[in-house]
């Protein structure tokens, strides 16, 4: 059957390049998730409007510049271009791709359902699959298709955040009406009775309960950022980028000076909106600054634009031996990103919620930000002493014995390990 004859990837075939950009991204997504981790994303909010110290006043204003949105645009393009290699490999084998990737694809759907169920309603796992789906039919596409439909959709989601802003602007109502915060601060206390006092059974209720409401409102944005993320990390893997960065470091160059120049700068203004001074003056003379509504839609390109700055910087500094060798710490983690992203969730729910250590709303951001850092660099440590000894994490050991529909070598052979 096709499906037998499929493989995974072994190691002397990895792109050790994509699995540090895939490290240094999940990285981001961490130190980006924390907000959400340690306390009601109200009070995070919250921060940006009056800062309760000086630390995590800063702390939430570089995440802002350097970070928000940053991680998860990587990582997304990243995905695609995963399900673009293993597209190509499989049917270079003459195996049929329909059958396991949409096997592949469902697994990981089941994977984000349980972990919105038993652990985070933050999930993007189920996100990433159902927008896989609908980036099957771009797989076999020319380059030239996919950058057509990649700027014909991103400008197409840039024409209705444009329309939905100019609707606001001719509204003449400043944002956040008084109804819309009291309903913030009920589901601020909600969240405080629930993860910092409740069991795990009220919790699990809980989250799914505000995980259903969310995706109703959310999953639609979600998916067509994602796909929108995806096309882009497809048209760049198709142009030969990534396969042979060496091959293009002109274009690499530019690409990092250009994206870290502009997207730096965007997040400066984006992150400086939120500011005390910035935000009571825009209030006070709503009449005035809500003409800058339809800056809002043209700047969630920052994002996008600093990731591919930060992608294009790695892979300069890729081609440097001394600072490969710096780097390489970042493709054990990005190797097994599945079970460290997971892992990410379980560690700090037990750290805040009160089925584990119950520190939930009883740190500042700063501090809860570096306990991130300090996890992330244990789980360096703990995936480097993992694939010592085994060829896949666990979680991508379960992944891919299901996607194949077979089990897979686990074990690391003596003589493949060194």
């Amino acid at each position: 059957m096709d499906h037998l004859e499929a493989r995974p990837v072994s190691r002397s075939e990895r792109l050790g390049h994509l699995d540090a950009l895939r490290g240094a991204a999940l990285f981001g997504v961490l130190i980006m998730n924390m907000p959400w981790f340690f306390a009601p994303e109200a009070r995070v909010q919250s921060l940006r409007e009056s800062w309760p110290s000086l630390a995590d006043g800063m702390t939430a204003f570089l995440g802002t510049v350097f970070l928000a949105g940053k991680a998860m645009t990587l990582f997304s393009m990243l995905f695609a271009v995963g399900l673009s290699i293993q597209k190509e490999r499989i049917e270079a084998r003459g195996v049929a791709f329909g059958p396991f990737i949409v096997r592949r694809l469902g697994v990981l759907l089941g994977f984000g359902i349980l972990h919105v169920l038993l652990l985070w309603t933050g999930d993007i796992l189920h996100a990433y699959a159902l927008s896989g789906f609908l980036l099957l039919p771009f797989l076999g596409r020319r380059t030239r298709t996919v950058w057509i439909w990649t700027a014909s959709l991103w400008g197409l989601g840039l024409g209705i955040g444009l329309v939905i802003s100019v609707l606001h602007l001719r509204g003449g109502a400043p944002p956040m009406p008084a109804a819309a915060l009291a309903e913030a601060r009920a589901w601020t206390s909600q969240c405080l009775a629930a993860y910092g006092q409740g069991t795990w059974w009220q919790i699990l209720v809980f989250r799914l309960r505000d995980w259903l409401h969310e995706a109703s409102s959310l999953l639609p944005a979600g998916l067509g950022y994602s796909i929108l993320n995806f096309l882009v990390g497809l048209g760049i893997w198709k142009s030969g980028l990534l396969k042979d960065p060496a091959a293009h470091l002109p274009l690499l160059r530019r690409i990092a000076r250009g994206g870290l120049a502009l997207g730096l700068l965007l997040g400066l203004v984006w992150a400086g909106r939120d500011t005390p001074p910035v935000r009571a003056w825009a209030l006070a003379h709503w009449s005035i600054s809500r003409w800058l509504l339809p800056f809002r839609a043209l700047i969630t390109l920052q994002p996008l634009i600093l990731a591919l700055g930060y992608g294009a910087g790695l892979l300069l500094l890729w081609q440097d031996g001394a600072w490969r060798r710096r780097l390489q710490v970042l493709t054990w983690p990005g190797r097994m990103a599945f079970t460290n992203y997971l892992a990410q969730s379980l560690v700090m729910t037990g750290i805040f919620y009160h089925w584990g250590l119950g520190f939930y709303n009883r740190m500042g951001l700063a501090s809860a930000t570096l306990l991130g850092i300090v996890v992330y660099g244990l789980q360096v440590l703990a995936s480097r002493w993992w694939l010592e000894r085994f060829q896949f994490g666990p979680l991508e050991w379960v992944w891919r014995c299901l996607s194949y529909g077979q089990l897979q070598p686990f074990r690391l052979r003596r003589s493949a390990a060194g």
